[in-house]
C-alpha cells in the first residue's frame, strides 16, 4: 500500500476509500471476502467489523467508477498470490450495510461491476509473475529483519507466528474453495450425462461455481 500511495493511486496507506493524485476514488480490498458472480466481471465484496470499517463514504458514490486494488489476504478467487495488485476500474452498482444483533458487528456488501474495455481478468490473474513472487519473498525477509531490529527477538517471533497463521488460514480457504468447485463441477457433469462440455461451457460453469 505504501507503493500505491507513493504512486498516487491511493490517498493513504490504510484500507479505506481515498482519492489519489488522479482524482478517482480507489478502494483497497485487503481483507474480508469476495463472491465472484457469473459473469466474473461482477463481484460482491463482503466485510464485517465496526461501523468505521463499513466504507460509508461510498454510499453517495453508487453508480460511479472507482479503482480496485486486491490484496493477497482477500478471500477471493481473484486475489493475487502475494502482495497487492491494481485490478482496474469498477462501477459501484449497490451498497448495503447492516448490523448483526447477535455478534454486534456491522456488515457491508458492495456489488461491483468491472468497466469493459480493460485488460482481461485472465491476464491480470497472471500477476504476480514468478520473478515478482521471488521479490515478495525478499521483501518479507527484509520486513522481518526490520521488525527484529525495532521490536527485538520477541516481537520478531510474534510477527513470524502471525505470518504463519495467516498463511495457514489462506491455504485452508483456497483448498476448501477448490474442493467445493470440484464437487459442484462433478455434480454438474453427472447431471448432464456422459457428454463432454465445450471449453466455453466449462469455463462458464467453473466461474459460476466459484460464487
Amino acid at each position: 500500500m505504501a507503493c500505491a500511495n507513493r504512486d498516487g493511486i491511493v490517498g493513504s496507506a490504510s484500507e479505506k476509500p481515498t482519492k489519489g493524485i488522479y482524482g478517482v476514488t480507489a478502494l483497497p480490498l485487503l481483507s474480508g471476502r469476495e463472491d465472484v458472480c457469473s459473469p466474473p466481471e461482477t463481484v460482491k465484496y463482503i466485510r464485517e467489523g465496526q461501523l468505521s470499517d463499513m466504507h460509508l463514504s461510498l454510499i453517495s458514490q453508487v453508480g460511479t467508477q472507482i479503482r480496485i486494488l486486491r490484496g493477497y489476504c482477500l478471500k477471493s478467487s481473484l486475489a493475487p498470490r502475494a502482495g497487492i495488485r491494481y485490478d482496474g476500474l469498477y462501477t459501484i452498482r449497490q451498497y448495503g450495510q447492516g448490523l448483526c444483533q447477535k455478534s454486534g458487528l456491522h456488515r457491508v456488501v458492495l456489488t461491483l461491476e468491472r468497466v469493459p474495455g480493460q485488460r482481461s481478468l485472465e491476464d491480470i490473474a497472471m500477476i504476480p509473475r514468478p520473478s515478482q513472487l521471488d521479490d515478495w519473498q525478499l521483501f518479507e525477509k527484509f520486513e522481518g529483519e526490520m521488525i527484529r531490529q525495532r521490536r527485538g527477538d520477541e516481537g520478531f517471533l510474534d510477527w513470524k507466528m502471525a505470518k504463519a497463521e495467516e498463511r495457514i488460514n489462506l491455504e485452508q480457504w483456497r483448498r476448501a474453495l477448490e474442493l467445493g468447485t470440484e464437487l459442484k463441477l462433478a455434480r454438474l457433469t453427472s447431471h448432464s450425462g456422459p457428454s463432454v462440455l465445450s471449453n466455453a461451457e466449462l469455463k462458464h460453469a467453473v466461474s459460476s461455481l466459484q460464487k
